[in-house]
């Protein structure tokens, strides 16, 4: 299967969907201020990657 040119116009997410996603990016911003962000951002690409499937 290809895969698409452009993002979605929009997206849904579920109620535990939605809280996993603020939890995990409430997570990276603090985490970016203490200077880990690689790590952060591996854990956001998993629950992004999760709400894709």
């Amino acid at each position: 299967m290809a895969e698409p040119s452009e993002p979605p116009r929009q997206v849904w997410f579920d109620l535990d969907e939605a809280l996993r996603l603020l939890a995990a990016l409430e997570d990276v911003r603090e985490e970016l201020a203490d200077g880990q962000a690689l790590t952060l951002l591996m854990q956001v690409e998993v629950q992004v990657a999760a709400l894709h499937r």
